[in-house]
């Protein structure tokens, strides 16, 4: 993607709908990219290999927790540190971008989440300190329901129209959005108030003992 030139649009690049991989969705894929862009799928063809990537950087470092031991956690959270190092450098070749997820993308996102793992595990696991950390508990007693009707549910409820708008899109608008001057500020606040939603349907699920697995 940094050195092949993109059909029709010229030097090879990493802007929005421009890039190799948009040209290679588009030509493989017509009629089927993602409905919001329908020049583009961020999840297309060439983003997929990078992201098989990430998938088996879990596969390995499971293999390397199983034993559970103090030795191997050293051993994530340095690979972890290592692979942040290799982001930043491959960066300055290949830039950081999640819509693409760019091979920098997996370097960065999978060492912080070696780090974030190896300190929860090792918090959690190997001192027995797991007060605290019941909502994550939740999170991932019923990761699919979350992934799906998370998608799902805002989707059903824009259909609902006020003022022209979805009930989701009006809700921000008038619960939400008055009281932030920064859209950015509005933005995240909108979502913690949707992740708590979240907390207090798994939080019911968990009490009637419901897990759902694929």
């Amino acid at each position: 993607m940094a050195l092949v030139p993109v059909p029709g649009f010229g030097p090879a690049n990493v802007e929005v709908g421009t890039n190799l991989a948009a040209w290679l969705d588009h030509y493989l894929l017509p009629g089927h990219l993602w409905v919001t862009s329908k020049t583009w799928d961020p999840e297309g063809v060439l983003s997929t290999l990078p992201a098989l990537g990430t998938g088996i950087l879990g596969v390995l470092v499971g293999q390397m927790l199983w034993s559970g031991g103090e030795k191997e956690i050293k051993k994530v959270a340095y690979l972890g540190m290592i692979l942040l190092a290799c982001a930043a450098l491959w960066n300055i070749v290949f830039p950081i971008n999640k819509s693409l997820w760019t091979s920098s993308y997996v370097l960065l996102s999978g060492g912080f989440a070696m780090l974030f793992l190896a300190g929860f595990y090792f918090w959690i696991e190997v001192k027995g300190k797991a007060k605290g950390f019941q909502v994550f508990q939740l999170f991932g007693a019923n990761p699919m329901l979350v992934f799906f009707f998370s998608g799902v549910i805002p989707r059903a409820l824009n259909m609902i129209k006020i003022d022209g708008k979805g009930l989701i899109s009006w809700l921000n608008t008038h619960c939400i959005q008055v009281f932030f001057t920064d859209p950015y500020m509005a933005s995240l606040s909108g979502a913690l108030v949707y992740l708590l939603i979240w907390r207090i349907i798994l939080a019911i699920f968990d009490r009637k003992k419901l897990i759902f697995k694929v």
